[in-house]
């Protein structure tokens, strides 16, 4: 560890930052994934470990400016995914999706218990679990050949469904089935 002015940086993965004149907990972590650098606020009741751990526990989680997010529900909340889960009937919630989640409490015990309580509730609820799923399912391109089966299915049936009305209005009527072509050209 050396010390450079107010700061203090280690090296493990991350690079952290302690403010001296406070003595507070580290407060902004550069984090480097997939070859870009990001800052983050961590919340204050965290240490940079904690942060390590319940990163490795739920991967989905982001941490920015001392709130917390969730990377799932974010992605299912872009316009990409809507079609989805409306047929899914399911909806992120608009807290996780806006990295919203904060500490309630005034003691640190209970500001971490809180993030605890929440981070595991949302990794339990069902519209996470959901989503998680819808996602890997329009990842391996499984849910767009379902949907497209569905939907050919039901336009089929109920192409059919017509077809079998107009010749049975047909024969109620006593009309010769030389008018049906007419009749179902009409319909389309």
């Amino acid at each position: 560890m050396s010390i450079t002015g107010s700061t203090h940086y280690l090296n493990i993965r991350t690079e952290i930052h302690f403010d001296q004149a406070s003595g507070a907990p580290p407060a902004e972590v550069n984090s480097e994934s997939n070859g870009c650098s990001i800052n983050i606020l961590l919340p204050t009741c965290w240490t940079t470990n904690q942060a390590e751990e319940f990163r490795k526990k739920y991967d989905w989680l982001i941490i920015q400016d001392r709130k917390l997010g969730c990377t799932n529900c974010r992605q299912a909340g872009s316009n990409q995914y809507e079609s989805a889960l409306k047929i899914a009937h399911v909806q992120p919630a608009p807290q996780w999706v806006d990295i919203n989640i904060k500490k309630n409490g005034l003691t640190k015990i209970k500001q971490q218990a809180s993030l605890r309580k929440k981070l595991n509730e949302h990794e339990h609820s069902r519209a996470h679990q959901k989503i998680v799923e819808l996602i890997k399912k329009i990842e391996a391109k499984e849910f767009a050949l379902d949907e497209i089966a569905a939907n050919m299915q039901k336009d089929s049936q109920k192409a059919t469904e017509r077809i079998f009305r107009t010749v049975y209005n047909l024969a109620i009527k006593c009309r010769p089935f030389t008018d049906l072509p007419s009749d179902i050209d009409v319909q389309i």
